[in-house]
């Protein structure tokens, strides 16, 4: 699968409040930014926000592998402004659950 990469089973949360931290950072000010994967399905971005180890790297791969466009995993942000998204930029993880479901 292009793009997409399977996280270790020995290292489940793989995405450390350093990656968070530097992830929100990166967004830029005045946004606010999400635990959330994103995919844009029609021309409209959609936000898979949650809770980790709930499938939303699995639903957004399961989109990509649908043909819609990726935008992000773990971390996306909002414009309250505006509405615009930006994502943060890292492949899709897949923890081996999701892997197999796909």
């Amino acid at each position: 699968m292009g793009g997409v990469s399977t996280l270790r089973p020995d290292d489940p949360a793989s995405f450390h409040a350093a990656d968070a931290l530097a992830a929100a950072r990166s967004v830029g000010a005045g946004r606010v930014p999400i635990h959330a994967a994103a995919v844009e399905i029609a021309g409209t971005i959609v936000a898979l926000a949650g809770q980790s180890g709930s499938g939303k790297s699995t639903l957004a791969a399961a989109a990509v592998i649908g043909g819609h466009r990726f935008v992000a995993d773990e971390i996306t942000s909002v414009s309250p402004v505006d509405r615009t998204v930006s994502p943060y930029h890292r492949p899709i993880g897949l923890r081996a659950g999701g892997s197999d479901a796909l």
